[in-house]
């Protein structure tokens, strides 16, 4: 059985390093060029473009995967809707990989979306501003804020730039720099924009939230934050601690799933007097009891509280066994 792992993100990479050392297969789907060097460093397979649902359930379905988790950007939320989805079509299970919020957003103006930060902007007046959002809302800002000079922080890549550039950008309008940042660091590159205020997404401490906030409050300036969309997950983890720790319970389970021990017990003449000790011993050891109409009830003192029993029924000679339930 194989992991579908939705990535293209830091967190992407380290819960690779967790499968590699499980040693758990998994093929890894990215969208970008930058995603595939990411996800390429542990040799595992890597699939690259934006998948569908259908997309993700005909992968799944020829790749004998077992699970979908789904490490993508916290504001990728359509990519995460259609991938529970594909797990709901398919069968199989979703596991969100969400990486922690940061908590204290005290000292920002805080928006529910890209739209209501540009309208944000358009209500305070700024001239110049500094977008921390990454390239792919790019654009609306750039069609919703025509009066205002954008600068822009971006990935290094040159399918970045060149968009960046699409838009009408130059280059005293893009930095092109990979995080982490500092606050130092975020203070220098805001104070040669000369931005009236930054707009960043809330992307947890790995984003480094706080360093922005901070180093925009030490230079009296505004910082608006995007809070994440809510998303209805069936069910996530926030840590590589609590990822390995599923991974492994989940595996466990399977290997106790598949070395299970099945003892045929005969019933003998009926006298429960006659049941021999390693019968006696096998009945106080079931997890699974199936006895048919001839059994002696009274054996079942043997079984644990929690055995489940199992009576199955024959109508008439030479016809199969068919279980009648569990009690």
């Amino acid at each position: 059985m194989m992991k579908l792992l939705l990535g293209g993100t830091s967190d992407s990479t380290a819960i690779l390093e967790v499968l590699d050392r499980l040693k758990i297969d998994v093929t890894s789907s990215v969208v970008t060029d930058y995603g595939r060097h990411l996800a390429s460093k542990y040799g595992q397979p890597v699939i690259q473009g934006r998948l569908t649902a259908e997309d993700m359930v005909a992968f799944i379905k020829e790749n004998d995967v077992d699970e979908i988790i789904d490490a993508t950007h916290p504001f990728a939320d359509i990519v995460s809707k259609e991938a529970i989805r594909a797990a709901e079509m398919a069968g199989v299970s979703y596991l969100r990989f969400e990486r922690q919020a940061t908590l204290d957003l005290s000292g920002a103006i805080v928006v529910h979306s890209t739209q209501e930060a540009i309208d944000e902007i358009a209500k305070r007046g700024y001239k110049t501003v500094y977008l921390g959002t990454g390239s792919k809302t790019l654009p609306l800002f750039v069609k919703g804020l025509p009066e205002q000079r954008i600068v822009v922080r971006v990935l290094p890549t040159s399918e970045v730039l060149l968009a960046c550039e699409q838009l009408g950008l130059v280059a005293d309008q893009i930095d092109a720099i990979k995080a982490p940042f500092s606050k130092e660091c975020n203070k220098e590159l805001l104070l040669r924009s000369g931005a009236d205020v930054f707009v960043s997404k809330e992307s947890g401490t790995v984003g480094g939230i706080r360093e922005k906030i901070d180093g925009c409050q030490e230079l009296g300036m505004d910082c608006i934050i995007i809070s994440r969309p809510i998303v209805a997950y069936p069910q996530m983890v926030s840590s590589l601690e609590e990822l390995e720790a599923y991974l492994t319970k989940i595996a466990n389970k399977k290997e106790k799933k598949m070395s299970g021990l099945v003892t045929l017990l005969g019933a003998g003449p009926g006298d429960a007097e006659l049941l021999t000790l390693k019968g006696k011993r096998r009945l106080q050891e079931a997890d699974v009891l199936v006895f048919d109409r001839l059994v002696n009830q009274e054996l079942f003192q043997h079984l644990k509280s929690d055995c489940e029993k199992d009576r199955c029924r024959q109508k008439k000679p030479g016809q199969p066994l068919h279980p009648t339930g569990r009690n």
